[in-house]
């Protein structure tokens, strides 16, 4: 925000928090291109920098999740397309309320608490998937071209199941070795 009574008001109410306050955007662009922050609370009107473009450029580097966006100037419009388009998820019409403020911010730190602990379980299956993957026993099934890279992600996604699995074929085409493969995905 540019006005300085603002940003200390805000620092002095939520003083649990990490705050890192700019009246300048200039430089909190710059910290916003060398950091990441779960939440960002831009005001729409600033002198040099807006807080739509303060918005835009941030999310292209991926420096922020969770967009406030103060405002006097609630065009709705103008509004909708900054959350149609992922740069704002919250929006707080001024004269602001600090109480409301502080309660959207703990809305927020869920919403990317919850994020982080989805990002970290898809991280963690797929550490456990490329293990997997590395111990499956591909080399022995002899061929090249798309329909064995079918029969691969066919054995992969019934892998994931719990289900009991036929598979029939002529001698020598590789049902064992298949097989095989499906046991090393599998949960069992």
């Amino acid at each position: 925000d540019d006005e300085d009574v603002i940003l200390e008001s805000i620092r002095d109410y939520l003083d649990h928090y990490n705050i890192y306050p700019f009246q300048n955007s200039l430089k909190s662009l710059k910290e916003l291109k060398k950091n990441y922050y779960d939440i960002i609370i831009a005001d729409y009107k600033m002198p040099g920098v807006s807080g739509l473009d303060l918005l835009i450029e941030s999310k292209k580097n991926n420096s922020y999740y969770y967009g406030i966006l103060l405002t006097a100037y609630a065009e709705k419009k103008l509004l909708e397309e900054f959350i149609n388009r992922n740069l704002i998820r919250k929006v707080i019409e001024k004269p602001l309320k600090l109480d409301l403020l502080e309660e959207t911010i703990k809305e927020a730190l869920v919403d990317c608490r919850i994020r982080k602990e989805k990002e970290n379980e898809i991280n963690e299956w797929k550490i456990k998937y490329e293990s997997a993957v590395k111990k499956l026993d591909h080399e022995e099934i002899i061929g090249v071209g798309s329909g064995l890279k079918e029969v691969f992600k066919t054995i992969e996604q019934i892998a994931a199941t719990d289900e009991n699995i036929l598979i029939t074929g002529e001698t020598g085409t590789g049902k064992g070795v298949i097989a095989k493969n499906i046991h090393l995905l599998g949960k069992r």
